[in-house]
């Protein structure tokens, strides 16, 4: 029985949603889960970042049928492009269930090209 839906993966780079950074930048990653269940229940999220285990504030919430929660994450942007993992959970009263699965590429910006070592050989005024 499926009672979570993530909706999207929205990443954000100095509060700013978009789906680039460059290496060292402080991201927000959010996941937004819904209860697709026909009653209130517990519901998580957790997503892999550059295969580390993410910590999602809040680490769990009460979702009255048919809400929608943000779960949020902070993470460096590594030198690389970034595949974030997420999924959703519910509480069964006794146990965590997975039921649902998203992901989403994080990719690196393309650093400026450098000018240097440069010098002016000629001038001539008009």
């Amino acid at each position: 029985m499926a009672n979570t839906f993530i909706l999207d993966i929205i990443t954000a780079v100095g509060g700013e949603p978009r789906d680039y950074a460059s290496a060292g930048e402080a991201v927000v990653v959010s996941v937004r889960l819904k209860n697709t269940g026909s009653q209130g229940l517990y519901i998580s999220a957790t997503a892999t970042w550059d295969s580390t285990q993410l910590s999602f504030d809040p680490a769990y919430a009460w979702a009255e049928m048919l809400q929608t929660i943000y779960f949020r994450a902070n993470a460096i942007m590594p030198n690389k492009d970034v595949k974030v993992t997420a999924y959703g959970w519910w509480w069964d009263g006794s146990q965590w269930i997975n039921d649902s699965g998203k992901e989403k590429d994080l990719l690196l910006a393309a650093a400026a090209p450098e000018v240097s070592g440069f010098q002016v050989t000629q001038y001539q005024k008009v």
